[in-house]
């Protein structure tokens, strides 16, 4: 069953994974993100998150990508995730002990236009100076 993303702004949802360990997941959808985390809990307070480590995204309707960082690296070891035009399989682990995956989704921001691009772009290459 292929996993959809939440609706922008509302919970995340935990994610049960199936045997194997491949996920099937659609994109997110336009002027949107959303992204797959694992979150670690506290062993003495299994209700306390105390860890969240971004794992893979999807946005404005692109396929899914693992992001930057040591976890997703361990995560995506084998390669990208597959994706055709409707989902994306994604291959994780199985969950620690004291570790869940859960989708969220996000809005979009408002657009800028162009002379913001420009001044963000000149103020990112200069470092503000």
């Amino acid at each position: 069953k292929t996993l959809a993303c939440p609706d922008p702004g509302s919970a995340a949802i935990p994610v049960a994974l199936p045997a194997g360990g491949t996920l099937e997941v659609a994109p997110a959808g336009p002027s949107s993100l959303c992204t797959l985390s694992e979150i670690w809990s506290d062993p003495s307070d299994p209700a306390r998150d105390v860890q969240v480590i971004p794992i893979a995204r999807s946005y404005d309707e692109r396929p899914w990508e693992s992001v930057a960082g040591f976890r997703s690296e361990a995560v995506f070891s084998g390669g990208a995730p597959y994706c055709t035009s409707t989902k994306c399989d994604l291959l994780l682990p199985a969950e620690e002990a004291n570790a869940r995956y859960v989708l969220a989704s996000y809005v979009r921001g408002p657009s800028f236009g162009k002379r913001d691009e420009i001044a963000r772009f000149l103020d990112q290459m200069t470092f503000g100076v």
